[in-house]
């Protein structure tokens, strides 16, 4: 995995890189698709690793922004 992006929308978290897109729904639906191959299949099963990171990347703005309200350690000046 090379340089990556994140997002969200909706329910969902989606992390992107130069080969994966990985799908994370707050229902617990996880999947990944190789975005750049002819085959829309959700390959997760198969890189299981590859999707275990990715999601570990895609949720941890969510993780920090709620550990830093939970701490109060953001302010409206």
């Amino acid at each position: 995995m090379g340089s990556s992006t994140y997002f969200s929308s909706d329910d969902k978290l989606a992390g992107i890189d130069n080969q994966y897109y990985y799908i994370y729904s707050t229902d617990g639906t996880e999947s990944l698709y190789e975005y750049k191959s002819e085959n829309n299949s959700n390959i997760i099963n198969r890189k299981a690793e590859i999707a275990k990171a990715m999601k570990l990347k895609t949720i941890a703005p969510i993780q920090t922004a709620k550990w830093l309200i939970d701490q109060k350690k953001t302010k409206i000046k």
